[in-house]
């Protein structure tokens, strides 16, 4: 991996924001272009991936709220995105931190955002919990609501199960998803977990 490929992706995003300002419409950044900024990052080593790529999100929101450039309206890959950036960062005690608090952020605007219905965002923001949240009670209570919500919407796949006995305690892992909650496979699951994970999945084949 080159490590100074999102430094470069962003000092290009940073020039096509300049050109599209200086009224060079044909050079404004759209969300996949902030999108995938975001993504290098991700997959960098920077201990600080969290934080820069949520200070992109942010410039994402004032762009779009400001309605300087309507392009640049952030997604739910965008907010998974930084997930990713958050789950994976290693580093320092206050880099973890710090990106621990950055995912909670980004998953309260999530749960926030009418008609939001994707499991990726719920399969990352457990991943985060299993990577970066300490041991304990909290942790379990706050995975609990995090899973429920995800089979409230009916979007439970094979990766949130996945990371639930990941980040989950077996005590709570056995509550959740019963005492073979190790073996148990997305087939199944209720239903009603996953009824609006199948119907997109129909819809796209």
């Amino acid at each position: 991996k080159d490590p100074t490929a999102p430094e470069r992706a962003l000092a290009l995003l940073n020039r096509m924001d300049e050109m599209y300002q200086g009224g060079n419409r044909d050079a404004r950044p759209n969300s996949f272009c902030y999108n995938s900024v975001m993504n290098a990052f991700a997959k960098s080593n920077d201990d600080a991936k969290a934080t820069k790529s949520y200070q992109l999100l942010q410039r994402m929101l004032h762009e779009y709220e400001s309605g300087r450039n309507r392009d640049a309206k952030p997604s739910i890959m965008t907010y998974s995105t930084v997930l990713n950036s958050c789950a994976y960062t290693r580093g320092s005690d206050e880099n973890r931190r710090e990106a621990f608090q950055i995912a909670r952020a980004c998953f309260r605007d999530v749960l926030s955002m009418g008609g939001a219905s994707s499991s990726v965002p719920f399969s990352m923001f457990l991943l985060t919990c299993a990577r970066l949240a300490p041991r304990g009670a909290e942790r379990d209570v706050l995975v609990e609501s995090v899973f429920k919500e995800c089979c409230r919407r009916g979007v439970v796949d094979e990766l949130v199960v996945k990371n639930l006995r990941n980040a989950a305690s077996p005590a709570l892992r056995s509550k959740l998803l019963g005492g073979a909650g190790r073996d148990i496979g997305h087939a199944q699951l209720p239903q009603d977990w996953k009824c609006n994970l199948e119907k997109r999945r129909r819809y796209r084949n």
